[in-house]
């Protein structure tokens, strides 16, 4: 798997979304559990500076590749928060323009926490890429596979194709996450074991720390309920087997898992199914 950064870079727009029909939004009805997944969806899109200006006190900077990605990344990211606020607005939602300050400003001591971390821990090992490139994996397609199990749900006609066009900037965020994950953990068997031991022990889902425990599985149970739920979980983790050294891990089932608050027997047993993320660029 391959991926080519300078044609991301030279294609990269942000996500227009000016076209949508927006006074049709609120003709179609959305449940509460909708609603609380796009306010969720709109906070970790807009999060993403913060994310970023963790990474870039790390090793992160050192790699060209990497900080050209991370600077695209976060500006796409910004613009998908952009339109989801959008379509909350339109269909009727108020979201104050303290809303994503007051979430910076809750988790700023972990923020604080984290850049030491990570500038420490990067600086001392070369392997500790590894693990953020792959969390960046299985967030982006965890993301791209929230989505479209939303647009399934909602079958709102507007909400569809505003998430149908953030999917397709989302498959390449993958894309590229994946590609250097896999050559960070190919590269050396230290990487990988550390990468696996850390996801193992840590590993919750997109959104956690700025997110709690219970609103990642408030989302879960909603995006992934009962035994469909389970299995779309298992093609996200399937996919994630593929990278060197992760076989097995079973990460988003276990979440989802713990979301429905059963200890239930794994079904992580089915390598031939993978999570529907397109062509890579």
């Amino acid at each position: 798997m391959t991926f080519d950064l300078a044609k991301y870079k030279l294609r990269s727009q942000h996500l227009a979304y000016e076209d949508l029909p927006w006074d049709e939004v609120p003709k179609t009805r959305l449940d509460e559990e909708a609603i609380n997944a796009l306010g969720y969806m709109m906070d970790i899109e807009g999060y993403t500076s913060v994310y970023l200006s963790q990474l870039l006190v790390g090793g992160a900077c050192l790699e060209p590749t990497i900080t050209g990605f991370l600077h695209v990344w976060a500006y796409e990211e910004m613009y998908h928060s952009d339109a989801l606020r959008k379509f909350l607005e339109s269909y009727g939602v108020s979201v104050p323009d303290s809303r994503a300050r007051s979430l910076r400003m809750r988790t700023d001591g972990l923020r604080m926490l984290n850049t030491a971390i990570i500038m420490v821990a990067s600086r001392w090992t070369r392997i500790f890429p590894a693990i953020y490139l792959t969390i960046g994996a299985v967030n982006e397609l965890t993301t791209l596979t929230g989505y479209r199990l939303l647009a399934e749900k909602t079958q709102h006609p507007v909400l569809q194709e505003l998430l149908a066009r953030i999917v397709k900037q989302e498959r390449q965020h993958y894309a590229f996450y994946r590609w250097k994950a896999s050559e960070y953990l190919a590269s050396s068997r230290m990487a990988r074991a550390v990468t696996r031991r850390y996801l193992a022990r840590t590993f919750v889902a997109v959104g956690d720390g700025a997110k709690s425990k219970e609103e990642i599985y408030r989302l879960a149970r909603y995006l992934f309920p009962g035994d469909d739920g389970r299995q779309e979980a298992c093609a996200i983790d399937c996919e994630i087997d593929r990278l060197p050294g992760l076989g097995g891990l079973g990460l988003l089932e276990r979440t989802v898992r713990k979301a429905a608050g059963s200890e239930g027997t794994l079904v992580h047993t089915a390598p031939q199914v993978h999570a529907r993320v397109g062509k890579a660029a």
